[in-house]
């Protein structure tokens, strides 16, 4: 999965790409990065979340 989001000190933003988890207790779903990218945090709230093998938006970043 992709998602593009604003973090601080990156004013033109920047991609994380990772993999989708399994559902946790709450019914959120877990997002992980792949190897050597850049973490979801504080800025990606709100944006849409890519499933690449999909093609297609499967949710929303909620919490970092």
């Amino acid at each position: 999965m992709r998602v593009f989001g604003f973090p601080v000190g990156r004013p033109d933003g920047v991609w994380h790409s990772g993999v989708l988890r399994g559902r946790q207790g709450n019914g959120w779903v877990q997002i992980d990065p792949r190897s050597g990218g850049y973490r979801v945090s504080g800025g990606f709230s709100g944006s849409p979340v890519w499933d690449e093998r999909l093609g297609g938006v499967v949710g929303m970043v909620a919490v970092a």
